[in-house]
């Protein structure tokens, strides 16, 4: 389990500049890359609190 949570580390490293660097322009890469960063902390969590027992929900 924690090398699959440490790969999902490593391939959203890789991913959310990948998506960002398809815009057009500077502000929009900024725009895209802080939203891609937000679902990936969502889903990062989400995932940590559903499919690895050491996070428990109060």
């Amino acid at each position: 389990m924690q090398k699959l949570l440490v790969f999902s580390i490593l391939l959203a490293s890789f991913v959310i500049p990948l998506v960002a660097s398809r815009a057009s322009t500077t502000k929009l890469a900024v725009r895209n890359a802080i939203i891609a960063s937000s679902a990936v902390c969502v889903l990062y969590l989400l995932g940590l609190m559903f499919f690895y027992e050491g996070v428990k929900l109060k």
